[in-house]
């Protein structure tokens, strides 16, 4: 997997050398500002695109963040329909830096033209994502071969006011064309056990 380094550029993308890797695109500016969380789409290009985990701009401090995904066109308000992936306990690296995200337990799965909305939030109001200003509402501000990264919102806890159109500060990273599973496993038994002998 290709890191990020800490230099900051404008919108941009690292091109995967193989479809057999994990890649990572990267959407980190040099102007940013703070929200509580952002609302992005990512479209698959010609493949299916496996989402495992993002890392992200946060503030200094310790907070649960929680990434919740939902198919198709965003929307900024909670209408039911947005599943939470997962919860993690994060400590910031600071504005302008990388902070990680652990894995997802299952990546989300993109078909290949199709489109992915993410929601990227902290639980506390004290610690903020940083984005950057936007110029139109579902625009693709970053790019590769493999996926588009499409201007959304900024957005408070619980849904209380947004901004738009904003450009998450990021990098997504994923496979391109693997055989994953979608689903969690089957954790209890989905029918008695035979008793037969």
């Amino acid at each position: 997997m290709v890191r990020f380094h800490h230099a900051l550029t404008t919108s941009t993308l690292d091109s995967p050398p193989s479809s057999k890797t994990k890649h990572s695109a990267y959407s980190f500016t040099i102007l940013s500002l703070p929200a509580d969380g952002s609302i992005f789409e990512v479209i698959s290009k010609g493949q299916q695109v496996s989402i495992t985990s993002f890392d992200v701009n946060m503030d200094t401090g310790t907070d649960t963040v929680s990434v919740y995904s939902r198919p198709g066109n965003l929307v900024a308000s909670d209408d039911g329909n947005w599943l939470l992936i997962k919860s993690f306990e994060v400590t910031g690296q600071g504005k302008g830096l990388t902070t990680t995200l652990p894995d997802f337990d299952f990546p989300v799965v993109v078909p290949a033209g199709f489109k992915q909305s993410f929601y990227v939030a902290t639980n506390s109001t004290g610690i903020d994502f940083w984005y950057s200003p936007g110029t139109e509402l579902g625009h693709a501000f970053a790019s590769n071969d493999d996926l588009d990264i499409l201007e959304g919102y900024a957005i408070g806890n619980a849904w209380k006011g947004f901004a738009f159109p904003r450009q998450w500060n990021g990098a997504v990273h994923y496979s391109v064309g693997a055989n994953v599973p979608t689903a969690s496993p089957t954790l209890e038994s989905t029918a008695a056990p035979s008793l037969k002998h």
